[in-house]
């Protein structure tokens, strides 16, 4: 899950030479992650900047699924 959450970055950063790595290492694996392909295919057919906009709904989604990602996985979730 790890590389769902650079995913994740790579979109909160606006880091799409970062994507396209991750992406290559992504298809390099033999299991595939239906997350992952997921917020790849967000990714693909919206641009990182509509993901990254506020008030945006796609926005939204992104977000709540890396939210109940991190509670699935016990992570604690700090809040500034």
């Amino acid at each position: 899950m790890a590389l769902f959450y650079c995913l994740y970055f790579c979109i909160y950063y606006n880091n799409p030479d970062l994507v396209e790595f991750l992406r290559t290492l992504i298809k390099k694996m033999t299991t595939s992650n239906e997350k992952i392909d997921k917020i790849l295919e967000y990714i693909d057919n919206n641009g990182i900047e509509r993901l990254r906009t506020k008030n945006e709904q796609l926005n939204t989604i992104c977000y709540h699924m890396v939210f109940y990602q991190a509670i699935d996985d016990d992570l604690r979730v700090v809040y500034s």
